[in-house]
């Protein structure tokens, strides 16, 4: 460890630990930079990837990539970048990309570089992808450009939703509504009274 006061900057290197008790938040890391007065930390990649870790509430947030780098904004707000390989791992939430930006001002994640999100059974894709999170929460999930949503019916039948932009409501972790603008596609498999399969239902619309 080599840390200067004199200009807040320091240096960490081997089986490297940061711990903010106060946010409930830990890095492990081969190495990384600190500024101690400004809450900066840049966790990069040697032998091992970065691993960020956070409490909230009763579970944890888990999150890998090649660099992580985290401080504060203007307004003193937290904010994370992971660049490279990006996987993120929830109870409720599992995703991947190239590129990820956290901001505590509106507690949202954006996915960014064919980003893949799973949230239950559902699968999102699309060129950006926006999570926004609630009371600790996966309340929204924003699909943007060439999105897609495809959701396991049984082992073989996949519901499928597709469109220039997807907004989904999500309530205790289940699809409950979703808006879908721009070239419209639908693919549902419909069952009768009896939870019978009757055949699959398209619709196309703008």
């Amino acid at each position: 460890i080599n840390y200067k006061d004199s200009i807040d900057q320091g240096f960490v290197r081997g089986d490297a630990v940061y711990r903010d008790t106060t946010a409930n938040r830990r890095i492990d890391a081969d190495e990384f930079q600190y500024r101690e007065k400004s809450n900066y930390f840049r966790a990069i990649k040697r032998d091992k990837r970065p691993l960020f870790r956070q409490l909230i509430e009763e579970d944890t947030l888990y999150m890998s990539a090649d660099t992580l780098l985290s401080a504060q904004d203007s307004s003193g707000l937290n904010y994370i970048n992971a660049v490279r390989r990006v996987l993120i791992y929830k109870s409720d939430l599992q995703g991947m990309c190239d590129s990820l930006y956290y901001t505590e001002k509106d507690s949202s994640f954006v996915m960014t570089g064919q980003p893949v999100v799973w949230s239950d059974t559902t699968q999102f894709s699309a060129d950006t992808i926006r999570i926004l999170l609630r009371n600790d929460e996966v309340r929204e999930i924003i699909a943007i450009s060439n999105s897609f949503i495809i959701s396991k019916e049984n082992e073989q039948l996949f519901n499928q939703i597709k469109g220039k932009l997807i907004h989904a409501y999500l309530d205790s972790n289940r699809l409950k509504q979703m808006f879908v603008k721009g070239n419209a596609e639908s693919l549902y498999f419909l069952k009768d009274d009896e939870d019978a399969y009757v055949g699959p239902s398209k619709t196309l619309c703008s």
